[in-house]
């Protein structure tokens, strides 16, 4: 058999894309097989070139029974939504690229700078990398952390990251320099996950050593303690009024007051422990996704599940929200990245990589979506939506 040229690898995936999962036809059959039998061994299954073949089938000659249910398809896909990768440069966004080799270990966390125009990566090899997206530049490299960075978050004026650690501590980073201004210490044992108040003025942190802190980032103090008496919480969001902070307990998320610590509500459903949460921007509803495969939407207000998103084949890692609050993105250990409508809960488009999907954020325009894997790469992603 003749070789494989990365483009021709590339029209294969698309085609064994756009054939349905239980084809019942046998000469989708006969396709799948002999498709499935190439890609395995080449482990080329990254990216989303169905564009490129839609456009090519549908100028084909009509002439055959599964051409046609193939541009029938094609027809299909130019009216819904897509994920794009696109290359780290504003000049190469068309064509398909490969993902950028960012880090030697996995991306645990991503952050992008209110304008979009900075995003900040923190990795399991100890590092931040600060990425200029517009440029394309080499990214600067932050030192200082002795152990894995689980989380990164930025300030609300861009001017700040602040990151977490397995080292047991928090770092603050000046952006523009990349120099580490201060070092909050008090956790006893691994911080997993951090937040920023909207105003600036606050960092929670939630750890191994099962409190949730509240640090005062104009004096780096620790100001507040609470939920001493609770699981390790993995994962930590801000509700956009500044008041509220949702951590998980094993399969549960609890809403506390960041005032006070009271515990003011509980969000009850998922099946196996919550891997992490995020709140839409408009204060509305929490997002979470869970090691038992599924995203969960939650009404703020009364504390139940208004929608179950179920597509995933393994533990969901992350979950992010578009900024006008009408998408969910999510992304898993089974290397699809997906992206639901929020009022209804349909599955609006796909992404697989190579790798399992480790952290993911979407930039202010609420079509660059950014995922990081669990070897240290990082894939830009442009959402294409349908028009007319």
């Amino acid at each position: 058999m003749a070789s494989l040229s990365a483009v021709d690898a590339r029209v294969l995936i698309a085609t064994y894309d756009l054939l349905p999962d239980k084809a019942t036809g046998t000469p989708h059959k006969l396709v799948q097989g002999v498709l499935r039998d190439l890609l395995e061994p080449l482990s080329l299954r990254e990216g989303n070139w169905a564009g490129e073949l839609a456009d090519a089938l549908l100028q084909l000659p009509n002439d055959d029974g599964l051409l046609t249910k193939l541009q029938t398809g094609a027809k299909a896909w130019q009216g819904a939504a897509w994920l794009r990768p696109f290359a780290l440069n504003a000049n190469s966004r068309s064509g398909a690229v490969r993902p950028i080799s960012a880090h030697a270990d996995e991306v645990n966390g991503l952050a992008i700078t209110p304008d979009g125009g900075v995003l900040i990566s923190a990795s399991a090899d100890r590092t931040l990398k600060v990425w200029s997206i517009n440029n394309g530049n080499k990214p600067r490299t932050l030192q200082g952390h002795f152990w894995a960075v689980t989380a990164v978050a930025v300030t609300p004026d861009g001017r700040y990251a602040v990151s977490a650690s397995w080292d047991n501590n928090i770092k603050v980073w000046r952006v523009s320099s990349g120099e580490e201004t201060w070092t909050l210490k008090g956790h006893k044992h691994m911080v997993h996950a951090l937040d920023i108040t909207p105003d600036g003025k606050l960092v929670v942190s939630a750890s191994l050593d099962r409190t949730i802190k509240v640090w005062n980032l104009e004096t780096y103090e620790e100001i507040r303690s609470f939920g001493a008496y609770t699981p390790s919480a993995n994962t930590v969001a801000i509700t956009p009024d500044g008041r509220y902070a949702i951590t998980d307990n094993h399969k549960t998320l609890n809403m506390w007051d960041i005032k006070s610590g009271e515990k003011m509500q509980a969000f009850k459903g998922h099946a196996h422990l919550i891997s992490s949460v995020i709140v839409t921007p408009d204060g509305k509803f929490a997002v979470s996704g869970s090691y038992d495969e599924t995203v969960k939407v939650w009404d703020i207000e009364s504390g139940q599940s208004i929608h179950t998103l179920r597509g995933h084949k393994d533990r969901v890692n992350a979950v992010a929200v578009t900024p006008d609050s009408q998408r969910i993105i999510s992304i898993s250990e089974d290397r699809t990245l997906k992206v639901w409508d929020m009022a209804t809960g349909e599955l609006q488009a796909t992404f697989r990589a190579g790798d399992a999907l480790r952290t993911c954020t979407v930039a202010p325009d609420g079509l660059t979506i950014i995922t990081g894997d669990q070897s240290g790469r990082i894939h830009f992603l442009q959402l294409e939506l349908p028009t007319g």
